[in-house]
């Protein structure tokens, strides 16, 4: 009259079962006689020392096990019939499967890829499964960083920190030779002063107004030279300088 049966262990501990038993009964068969579905272990698909487990009643499909079973050699599950004339002389029978559910792993193992940080909270923090995903398990266990700040980054030969590093922001989590224009400004050392100026005496230490220096830094970058005197004249023919040369500029 049992068409089938089948049965999910729900039980995580290593041997140890529990769960629910199914069974199938064909359409249109005739239950009527059945007054009860008795579900047993057995050490084997013979029904060799058989242990009652759970009864089904009249119309059922199913029965719950209780967990913490010991599986011992029990290897079967059968279903048989019942009536007050006796089991059925026939059953059907499937195999015990102990199925052992591990416990997630703790978030304290697991290794953040750069620009992520382990939870604050990470002792109770778990990844999906027994062991952790190096990608999938990112979200559960880590938390991305906030992009870095210019505060520290070192910027090249004739450049500068610009003027508010702290609240100047790179792109990323860490800074790179990608941020030079964000972090850094040009210093004047370099710089190409127009005629009648010269470079300031302390051009290394001046910023350009931009990442680069352009001509219209030449007012923070050069100071004007001072008028030439006399004597550097040369004068034409049948000509002299001046008694006071030196201190007549041109």
């Amino acid at each position: 009259v049992v068409e089938s049966v089948n049965f999910t262990d729900t039980d995580p501990n290593p041997g140890y079962i529990g769960g629910l038993v199914r069974w199938t009964v064909p359409s249109l068969t005739d239950t009527g006689y059945v007054k009860e579905y008795r579900v047993y272990f057995a050490n084997n698909s013979n029904g060799t020392d058989l242990q009652l487990v759970c009864v089904g009643p009249p119309g059922s499909t199913s029965c719950s096990v209780d967990h913490n079973m010991s599986l011992n050699n029990l290897t079967h599950v059968l279903i048989l019939p019942w009536n007050p004339n006796g089991e059925a002389p026939t059953f059907r029978f499937a195999e015990l499967i102990d199925v052992i559910i591990y416990p997630p792993e703790p978030c304290t193992n697991f290794t953040c890829p750069g620009g992520f940080s382990i939870k604050f909270n990470s002792s109770f923090e778990y990844c999906a499964t027994d062991v952790c995903n190096a990608t999938t398990d990112v979200p559960n266990c880590c938390d991305q960083l906030p992009p870095s700040t210019c505060e520290n980054y070192a910027c090249p030969s004739n450049y500068t920190l610009v003027a508010d590093p702290v609240g100047t922001i790179c792109a990323e989590w860490v800074c790179t030779e990608a941020d030079n224009m964000t972090c850094c400004d040009q210093t004047c050392a370099n710089y190409d002063c127009p005629a009648g100026y010269s470079l300031s005496t302390n051009a290394s230490a001046l910023s350009c107004a931009g990442s680069n220096c352009t001509g219209s830094d030449s007012s923070t970058c050069c100071e004007k030279l001072p008028n030439a005197t006399c004597t550097t004249y040369t004068c034409p023919t049948d000509y002299v300088l001046i008694a006071d040369a030196a201190s007549t500029t041109c």
